[in-house]
């Protein structure tokens, strides 16, 4: 077991605020400390190798890491883009849009961020909304299809992309709705 790195100002015991994720040699992973989050990479040996803070919130999901080496974290308001190459640094930001103010959409419950192998990012999203959210690498929105009751996606999982990416499979409760993407 490799314990959790010091970081940040706050002296106080940090908690994995998910699983850790690996990344060619290295461990990968988002640590709560107080109120704050910090991205953080250890070596095989569980060394520090960097830390970057992260801001607060509360993670939604596990992250993501795209092709690109950047790393894709959903917090209650907003998926941010981290460069792992750059040590952490943020890259890019997208608000989640709100559904009343200060009440941004939320995930789907059971699903999860799935990238693509141009690093395209793709959301279930939940709270009546109800659809699939592509973002591209920057995190600009160029997806949205709509998920509706009748068609059984009521409670819609993790999409999976085809591995020649044209395609978009969302797992239902009736099945799975297949989006084509191109």
């Amino acid at each position: 077991a490799l314990p959790l790195p010091a970081v940040g100002e706050d002296a106080g015991p940090g908690l994995l605020a998910e699983r850790p994720l690996l990344w060619r040699d290295q461990v990968i992973a988002v640590q709560k400390r107080g109120k704050r989050n910090y991205l953080f990479a250890l070596d095989g040996t569980g060394a520090l190798l960097w830390s970057s803070e992260l801001g607060g919130g509360v993670v939604q999901r596990t992250p993501v890491i795209g092709p690109q080496g950047l790393l894709y974290l959903v917090t209650e308001d907003a998926v941010r883009a981290w460069d792992l190459e750059a040590r952490g640094a943020l890259r890019h930001t997208f608000v989640l849009p709100e559904l009343a103010p200060q009440m941004p959409v939320r995930l789907s419950p059971f699903s999860k961020p799935t990238v693509g192998e141009d690093g395209s990012l793709y959301l279930v999203l939940g709270d009546g909304v109800d659809g699939v959210l592509g973002l591209d690498a920057q995190l600009r929105p160029f997806l949205f299809f709509g998920l509706n009751e009748g068609a059984g996606t009521s409670t819609p999982g993790s999409p999976a992309q085809s591995i020649d990416g044209r395609r978009l499979a969302v797992p239902t409760g009736g099945g799975a709705v297949v989006i084509d993407l191109h």
